[in-house]
């Protein structure tokens, strides 16, 4: 819909033309804009002293070299609007057609494109004998581009406003065709809002302005005929004392409304405001189960069913795997004194492709472009994996194990080795290293490995191992000298835990925790050791890829400066060459008119062609330098872009994944709870989020939850509270 992708017309009509063009040619973004404005309107009025357009300059928004570019266009921009509001008054007092004009528009711009020919439409006109130059003169007077000779400036009821352009006609010719006013402006002016002038409006006063309770329309009151008495820069100047700056009428309009209070009309609408409109956030909808596997479950026995793994689904090149809706755009309400309206902003979600996915070209659709499973990774990220089957063990004869798809290991994967995948399913890991995007199944244990897992892990035991997941932890047997840190539960509903460090932001269930003999476990529950560690990382990736980015960003500014420098000099020698050959050829015809008896004249003459000639070929041969810099320039420009596109796209990437963490701890709150079937043992240290408790001896069949201390004579806020 055309209000979500670009800022809403009315929105977009009060902003400055400069503005404008920064956002049509990419300079400035929307978003840019809308938090530029929101913070311009939010000043204090007293600190509202600059326009926007001075405002962004102030702020750094708007930068010079950027004002190098808008500026002129700016001025084509504004030549252009008059010349279409030539051509629709043309047509209203029918002068010329529609398609004349229209052709005359068509060619225009041909001849600035092609020939770079600055032509104005009425001189085409009168060249194509369209309109005389009679009729050329009254509209250019009309337009204000032209002063009146006969008649004072003043009389002239129409003004040219360049950021208005008229994109219909909207004036229309009386009898007498030296006077063109603006019929729709005098209907708009001369509509009364209502006859009664308002008791707040003040008696000795000859007008006055009643702003609406809501602050979104503004109406002018006159007492007395106001014509001859009041001048519209008055009335602007009022409007301005008031404070009114936002949807206020043309200087027209308020022309013929001091013109209308003749006739009784006593009212006119002078400012509206422009409403709020509160937006729709987009919703997702899955194709495809994103949980679909059940290994893992504990059966009645506590036994690991690593046979039912459930249906797995299958997608091939176009499958949808997820659509969203599109997303409303809310858009912020402005009142008649330039305030701001806040709405609450809707939200939008970003879809994101991993391997063998892509985003359709709506934009709202994530698409199969392989065969394979789907899968939503951490981060909302969607993917398609295809598999790698090793019928061996991962050892000498396999290498190390890269791949970006489900890996399936017949055997275990040996100490020394590494495995990069997506899900992992193997018999047994050893001391080996392992990265995961997904989940990992074991069918036996783990024993001395370094585990990394975007997802969950199901084993039989785990032994000596240092684990990070985001999933579940779930165990048949026991936890044996291990560090492990996860985003989610810690089950082993009849398994063991022994001298062992565990943080499971959901708590844990479990048979037995330590044994007499063993040193005691550290447990904690509902705390984000893991996001926390996952955070840092992230942020220590950010910042030296913004260190980097910065680095790569100062030089490519400092070799732009220095393009724009050679293109000033490339236009310096050039006009020093243009000159000189100008020059030469004055010379040389001075030299032809003189007689032959003129010797020492053609001698002196003759010196000068010379030393106008080194003169020229050396400007030559500086431009040919400065075109060898600007390409050296150019070249070093185009290696720097392949370096910051990359690092820009990481960049993005990474604060997006920071976003979904920080999101995702909002939105799953830690649950500081320890329940044990069997045994606490004596010595065990057992963590929540705000307090501890040493289990001093030993325990049986007890919740162990983080609560409120209700005591009042209690020192701390929490305790962890033991039940049975």
């Amino acid at each position: 819909m055309a209000h979500q992708q670009t800022l809403h017309a009315e929105i977009t009509n009060a902003l400055p033309i400069i503005v404008r063009l920064a956002v049509k040619y990419n300079l400035l973004t929307e978003k840019q804009i809308l938090m530029a404005l929101s913070a311009y309107r939010n000043q204090r009025e007293k600190e509202r002293e600059c326009s926007f357009e001075e405002y962004l300059l102030a702020q750094g928004i708007l930068r010079e070299e950027m004002m190098k570019i808008l500026i002129p266009a700016k001025e084509a921009w504004e030549l252009r609007c008059l010349d279409k509001q030539f051509g629709s008054i043309a047509i209203i007092n029918g002068f010329a057609t529609q398609q004349q004009i229209d052709a005359a528009l068509k060619e225009q711009a041909r001849l600035l494109k092609e020939e770079n020919k600055k032509i104005l439409i009425g001189d085409l006109l009168i060249k194509h004998g369209l309109v005389t130059p009679k009729q050329c003169k009254m509209i250019l007077m009309k337009q204000a581009r032209l002063k009146q000779s006969s008649e004072p400036q003043a009389q002239s009821t129409q003004s040219v406003q360049p950021e208005k352009t008229i994109d219909q006609p909207s004036v229309t010719c009386e009898p007498d065709e030296t006077k063109l006013v603006s019929k729709q402006s005098q209907e708009t002016a001369s509509k009364p809002v209502s006859s009664e002038i308002p008791v707040e409006i003040d008696e000795k006063a000859i007008y006055g302005i009643k702003v609406s309770d809501d602050k979104m329309t503004a109406v002018l009151y006159a007492r007395k005929v106001l014509l001859g008495e009041v001048a519209v820069e008055d009335i602007k100047q009022y409007l301005k004392e008031k404070y009114i700056t936002f949807g206020v009428v043309s200087e027209e309009i308020i022309a013929l409304f001091i013109q209308d209070t003749e006739k009784g009309i006593n009212s006119l609408e002078i400012a509206k405001g422009f409403p709020s409109q509160e937006g729709k956030s987009s919703k997702l909808r899955y194709f495809f189960e994103t949980n679909p596997l059940k290994s893992g479950l504990i059966n009645e026995d506590g036994e690991i069913d690593f046979k039912n793994r459930g249906d797995i689904p299958m997608v091939k090149p176009g499958d949808i795997l997820a659509q969203k809706t599109e997303m409303v755009r809310s858009i912020p309400g402005i009142n008649v004194y330039g305030e701001n309206i806040e709405v609450e902003e809707a939200k939008d979600i970003l879809l994101r492709c991993e391997r063998g996915t892509e985003i359709s070209e709506d934009g709202l659709k994530v698409l199969a472009k392989v065969n394979g499973q789907p899968k939503l990774l951490l981060g909302d990220k969607f993917a398609v994996l295809n598999e790698l089957r090793v019928k061996s063990d991962v050892g000498f004869e396999t290498g190390h194990v890269h791949f970006e798809g489900n890996v399936f290991v017949s055997g275990m994967i040996k100490s020394g080795f590494n495995v990069h995948c997506a899900n992992l399913t193997t018999t047994a890991i050893q001391e080996a290293e392992i990265e995961c995007s997904g989940d990992i199944t074991v069918i036996g244990g783990i024993t001395g490995a370094t585990i990394n897992t975007k997802g969950g892990i199901v084993c039989k035991y785990i032994n000596k191992a240092k684990i990070i997941a985001f999933g579940d932890i779930i165990v048949q047997k026991e936890i044996i000298d291990s560090e492990i840190q996860t985003s989610g539960k810690c089950i082993l509903i009849r398994g063991k835990i022994i001298s062992s460090e565990i943080s499971s932001k959901f708590g844990m269930e479990v048979l037995d925790i330590g044994t007499d003999i063993s040193s005691p476990c550290k447990i904690r529950a509902g705390v984000d050791d893991h996001i926390l560690k996952e955070m840092a990382g992230i942020e220590s990736a950010i910042k030296r890829r913004e260190d980097k980015l910065k680095e790569l960003k100062n030089k490519r500014n400092e070799l732009q400066k220095k393009e724009i420098q050679l293109q000033q000099e490339i236009t310096q020698f050039a006009h020093v060459q243009d000159r000189s050959q100008i020059e030469i050829r004055t010379l040389k015809n001075d030299i032809k008119s003189l007689p032959p008896t003129k010797k020492r004249e053609i001698a002196e003459l003759e010196q000068r062609t010379v030393e106008l000639a080194r003169k020229a070929n050396q400007a030559g041969e500086s431009i040919e330098k400065c075109f060898n810099l600007q390409d050296q320039v150019a070249e070093e420009l185009e290696k720097l872009e392949v370096e910051i596109k990359p690092l820009d796209a990481e960049l993005t990437e990474l604060r997006l994944d920071k976003i979904h963490l920080q999101d995702w701890c909002k939105q799953n709150k830690g649950i500081a709870v320890v329940k044990a079937s069997g045994k606490i043992y004596a010595g065990t240290i057992i963590c929540g989020i705000h307090s501890a408790l040493v289990v001093k001896e030993t325990l049986r069949r007890v919740e162990i939850n983080e609560v409120k201390n209700t005591d009042p004579d209690s020192t701390t806020e929490y305790e962890m509270r033991i039940t049975r």
